[in-house]
């Protein structure tokens, strides 16, 4: 394989991220054992790992670069300052993966790909920009939002070693320090303005390769990489290891990856519970509403005794309303 795999990772011994590269990275040399496998992080994040446990991960990375960062600067925008600058570090052609995934096939036909800058599309939907996005996106532009700009999952990008993607890179880093905190770092936001600066360069990709499975189960039949989100309403979640990082906090408990460890990361595409229903667009974006997300979520997970008082005050009234 002559693509290269790259990692980005900023990781502290209070979190699991370091743990979830290594999964990821676990299983790409699994399936992809003669692929070039490079780690991109922060200098204190790499020292730190250097002086635990974790150092042995490293053997699973052929090239390791690092960057230098003020201390003041925080781990969440060293994260976003590496991935929307990534190809200023990498030499030749790259497939950017996030941490929370894993590979499930080899992934040497992406060396015959000949497009500048290959993505899925969020949520393997057309129209795909949440409501969430959009509020920052007017928020920090001062402008509504094209309801026709493509929206892409960074999830994982394919990257040729050209002028365009180049180009294309810089806009986006520039793009994302002109927005600072006021979109709290994210990168998706000034990702989609550069998709309007730059008429749309990049090229949609099979959604194989970048399996959103918490937000649809279309492409995990045949999927070689899993992107496990671990957001918001995966906080609560039991359906899958990798969804609730069970499998992440036994790799830091373990110290390592064992070989029960080994046949789940291998299984990942099996390891869901019974009940694991999908559901459609409409309750998703119910599922994300404020009354859900903000209120009900939280008391049934912790405050339960609470939850069930206003569960059967909710019933009480509607026998009464009945709609």
């Amino acid at each position: 394989m002559k693509t290269k795999i790259v990692y980005v990772v900023t990781s502290s011994s209070d979190d699991v991220f370091w743990e979830e590269a290594w999964v990821s990275a676990w299983s790409s040399r699994y399936h992809n054992p003669d692929a070039h496998i490079a780690l991109v992080c922060d200098k204190e994040t790499l020292e730190s790992a250097k002086e635990s446990y974790r150092a042995k991960s490293l053997e699973i990375f052929d090239e390791t670069i690092t960057v230098d960062f003020d201390p003041g600067i925080s781990q969440k925008q060293r994260s976003r300052w590496l991935k929307t600058n990534l190809r200023e570090y990498i030499r030749g052609d790259f497939l950017y993966i996030d941490t929370d995934t894993v590979i499930t096939g080899c992934l040497n036909e992406i060396d015959d790909w000949n497009f500048d800058i290959g993505m899925v599309k969020n949520e393997h939907h057309s129209r795909s920009v949440s409501p969430f996005c959009i509020q920052l996106y007017e928020k920090a532009y001062k402008e509504t939002l094209p309801v026709d700009v493509p929206y892409y999952n960074t999830g994982v990008m394919f990257v040729k070693d050209t002028e365009k993607a180049k180009s294309f890179f810089y806009q986006w880093h520039h793009n994302w320090r002109g927005l600072g905190d006021i979109i709290d770092y994210t990168d998706q936001t000034p990702l989609i303005r550069t998709i309007i600066e730059n008429g749309s360069p990049i090229t949609e990709i099979s959604g194989v390769y970048n399996c959103q499975i918490s937000l649809s189960v279309k492409y995990l039949h045949h999927a070689k990489i899993i992107h496990f989100f671990h957001c918001w309403f995966h906080s609560f979640s039991t359906v899958s290891p990798f969804m609730d990082k069970l499998t992440y906090k036994r790799v830091r408990d373990r110290q390592g990856i064992d070989d029960e460890l080994k046949q789940i990361i291998i299984n990942c595409n099996n390891e869901f519970e019974e009940k694991s229903a999908p559901f459609g667009e409409d309750v998703l974006r119910f599922l994300e509403s404020t009354t859900i997300r903000f209120v009900l979520l939280p008391l049934f997970f912790k405050k339960r005794a609470l939850y069930q008082r206003a569960d059967k005050i909710l019933h009480s009234i509607y026998k009464l309303v009945k709609f």
